[in-house]
């Protein structure tokens, strides 16, 4: 039986700002003795483990602006 796949249009998928790497993550504060997930810290922290960078000026943004982004910067470089 083969497995459902599901697939996030690229406004659902955060990427790191810096890389358009996927493997991001973000501070937040997590009841230890809860049963539900954490409240985020709220000062900005963001990791991306993919360029191992992490700082507050680190930002975290969906897919679809980073690929309109990327597309922007091509256009500018072009003659």
């Amino acid at each position: 039986m083969e497995k459902e796949k599901y697939f996030l249009d690229d406004d659902q998928i955060y990427v790191c700002g810096d890389c358009g790497g996927e493997d991001v993550y973000e501070a937040v504060w997590m009841e230890i003795n809860g049963t539900g997930g954490g409240e985020p810290v709220g000062n900005g922290d963001n990791w991306c483990a993919d360029c191992d960078n992490s700082h507050p000026f680190t930002y975290v943004i969906t897919k679809e602006e980073y690929l309109l982004s990327k597309k922007e910067e091509e256009e500018k470089t072009l003659p």
